[in-house]
């Protein structure tokens, strides 16, 4: 991440509180997910990928009647957890967007 600067980030809430700010670690483009699986209530997460790393953030499950919220807000990257999920891409992969 480059220090000495704010990012755009995704903070994200459920009925009001606050779950996490989340952003690529190359600033990077990034996209949150939402399914309705398994039909009783709602799954979401964050992904995102580098040139060699595929991160991913669980969100917590949203029951029936809970409010999600996404904002985009300027964040430091030192405050942006790392990802739980870190998956290194083969060269192949790395290579696709070339």
């Amino acid at each position: 991440m480059i220090v000495g600067h704010n990012m755009k980030a995704l903070e994200v809430t459920i009925d009001g509180q606050l779950i996490g700010v989340y952003a690529a670690p190359d600033e990077g483009p990034w996209i949150a997910l939402m399914a309705n699986i398994p039909r009783t209530y709602m799954r979401a997460h964050i992904m995102t990928e580098t040139p060699t790393e595929s991160w991913q953030w669980q969100l917590p499950d949203i029951q029936e009647g809970e409010c999600i919220e996404f904002r985009i807000v300027d964040a430091d990257p030192n405050d942006i957890p790392p990802a739980p999920y870190v998956r290194k891409l083969t060269a192949e992969k790395s290579n696709e967007g070339d």
